[in-house]
């Protein structure tokens, strides 16, 4: 067991995802697969159940993950101790990253640090956004960029207004043959008479209506054809092309060859934050927030 398959298989545990944890990793996904696939013949035993969308944990692997997670964040800080000690100059930064949607917005913030800090070593690290929240109170993360709608303010927290940007509320997945796949957006009409699945969790919206009244509202006339607690298989039924899917946009981004994500109604809009702990005065933190206002706009 090496270190690098460690940080490895803590990625795609808390990504879900080989494909996620591969992209943090900036390898390919096959090479990050055979990394886990040898430590599971290493150890005797599989670390994550697989099928071709989802990625979990076993109970073993479950076991392995809570662990190794706080040994692994001892060893990184003391390895950073001791460089200090030695008059080495070796920093970690860590970035939450959680929705596509906002994660587009980090690559120019990314490169420019890189090039003003090429001495600190950027780690970005995959959580829902919750979990992230709480690993910047545990000093755990450093940054994370995240909307204000999913924000709640805690004590340890300090909120830092980057600027506003059109937040889609809802994807629609859709087969690629579907007419509707040639479009770029669409606006709710669009979805008038086409067949939909609806992602469970948007069965209601927040003020308490059914979907069906909500897109009422929205003067679609839908033909709503059930409902599905699983992602999976609300992509298969667009797969299949037994219907369109809507789904929430902060999920919108999990790949399927045969389906495409298509934003609706990008008219909201939102206030990006830069979350981080606020005693933290690393001067890596300055740094980057500094490059957040030089480089990122809304789009």
């Amino acid at each position: 067991m090496t270190i690098k398959q460690i940080h490895y298989f803590l990625a795609v545990a808390e990504a879900e995802s080989f494909t996620h944890a591969a992209r943090n990793y900036f390898i390919a996904q096959t090479a990050m697969s055979q990394q886990i696939s040898a430590l599971e013949k290493e150890l005797g035993f599989l670390l994550f159940r697989r099928n071709n969308r989802s990625v979990s944990l076993t109970d073993a692997g479950k076991v392995l993950f809570r662990r190794l997670r706080p040994l692994v964040v001892e060893l990184e800080q003391a390895v950073e101790e001791a460089s200090a000690v030695a008059g080495i100059r070796r920093q970690v930064f860590r970035i939450g990253m959680f929705d596509q949607a906002v994660n587009r917005f980090l690559a120019p913030a990314l490169q420019a640090f890189a090039q003003q800090e090429p001495e600190a070593s950027v780690e970005l690290i995959s959580d829902n956004h919750i979990m992230l929240q709480e690993a910047i109170v545990n000093r755990n993360l450093d940054v994370m960029l995240l909307g204000k709608q999913f924000f709640t303010p805690k004590s340890a927290i300090e909120a830092v207004e980057l600027f506003t940007y059109q937040a889609p509320d809802y994807v629609l997945a859709t087969h690629v043959d579907s007419p509707l796949a040639k479009k770029d957006y669409l606006e709710w009409r669009d979805l008038n008479g086409v067949p939909l699945v609806v992602y469970t969790p948007f069965r209601e919206d927040k003020q308490g209506m059914e979907m069906r009244s909500f897109l009422q509202k929205k003067g679609v006339k839908a033909n709503v054809i059930g409902t599905t607690r699983d992602f999976a298989s609300a992509l298969l039924y667009a797969e299949a092309k037994m219907a369109s899917c809507l789904l929430p946009a902060r999920v919108g981004d999990m790949k399927n060859p045969k389906v495409v994500m298509i934003s609706l109604d990008e008219t909201k809009t939102d206030t990006m934050l830069l979350l981080h702990h606020k005693d933290n005065d690393s001067h890596l933190l300055s740094r980057f927030i500094s490059v957040c206002r030089n480089t990122l706009h809304g789009t």
